[in-house]
């Protein structure tokens, strides 16, 4: 089992990717002062890459989950009650074909690394139809086509999380730790449904202490879930982010796809991570290992409605 310190002899890639870090730190100050790029600019950029995990504690908790995008928001779709379980996947932020985010938005971005929890519910939820069109500019220069879907069952709520040893800076913080998704089930309106999407991707990541990892070649086949942000409520809890924030997550559509891993999988990897919501922060850290990548996050818009400048 191959752990973080194992990264370590990379001496020449941990430092150039330390070096690329400070610089980037830098430019968070700077957007933090100038406020948070539009979601035009930062939603495009979540490209996430999702591993099986082990280890990790489930959270066994009741929450009400209400959705924040507008395009479900104006479906009148009610609030959700789940009952979150057991950790199953550790989603990180990676860009593809050697393309990273926009500087600045790449400070945003890196630091968005979410445990998704398997998810129970008593509440019957309709099937939604939906038109979901690419937003990143690699997959849209690829010809990647509008799907139409239904939205079926909830499987999953992911949690942002911060890596021991990849401390996040405040204003990052800001809004990554409102960030929550609840995935569903999708199947294709079309019958019978399209062919794999076939991509062929370079996936390289982005939170600084998983960058020494090397470059994975994938091929992007079928969608299986759609991830959506909500608002979780507690009991009476129900920590708001501020409005700019709001602004940002409410937007944040992840359509995730299976792949299959062109060159070797890296051994696993063993990590601990801090639970960074208002409601969860309090929690001790949890140790969890990396085992199998098995999902690609891609960012995309629902109906037609793009994120607003």
């Amino acid at each position: 089992m191959q752990r973080l310190n194992a990264l370590r002899p990379r001496r020449f890639v941990v430092a150039t990717a330390a070096t690329v870090v400070l610089s980037l730190f830098g430019i968070v100050a700077s957007s933090s002062a100038q406020g948070l790029p539009p979601p035009s600019q930062i939603v495009p950029e979540i490209d996430l890459k999702c591993y099986k995990i082990a280890g990790g504690t489930p959270l066994n908790v009741n929450l009400t989950l209400r959705h924040l995008n507008p395009v479900l928001q104006s479906m009148g779709l009610a609030p959700e009650n789940v009952i979150v379980q057991q950790p199953e996947t550790l989603c990180v932020p990676v860009f593809k074909n050697g393309v990273p985010p926009p500087p600045n938005v790449l400070p945003f971005v890196q630091f968005m690394d979410f445990v998704c929890y398997a998810i129970t519910t008593t509440t019957p939820f309709p099937n939604v139809p939906l038109r979901l069109t690419h937003l990143n500019r690699v997959v849209v220069n690829s010809g990647a086509p509008i799907e139409s879907v239904i939205l079926t069952n909830p499987r999953q709520l992911c949690l942002p999380v911060e890596k021991a040893g990849a401390a996040i800076p405040t204003a990052v913080r800001r809004l990554v730790q409102f960030i929550d998704l609840k995935c569903y089930d999708i199947v294709s309106q079309i019958q019978p449904p399209p062919p794999p999407l076939n991509l062929p991707l370079r996936l390289h990541h982005l939170n600084p202490l998983l960058a020494p990892l090397p470059i994975e070649s994938v091929i992007v086949q079928n969608p299986r879930q759609l991830c959506v942000p909500v608002l979780k409520i507690l009991g009476s809890q129900a920590p708001q982010p501020p409005a700019d924030v709001m602004n940002v997550i409410r937007w944040i559509d992840i359509k995730m796809y299976d792949f299959v891993s062109v060159t070797p999988i890296p051994p696993p990897v063993t990590l601990q991570v801090r639970h960074l919501n208002p409601l969860f922060v309090q929690r001790p850290p949890e140790t969890i290992t990396m085992v199998t990548p098995v999902q690609l996050g891609l960012p995309v818009a629902k109906n037609g409605q793009f994120p607003m400048p």
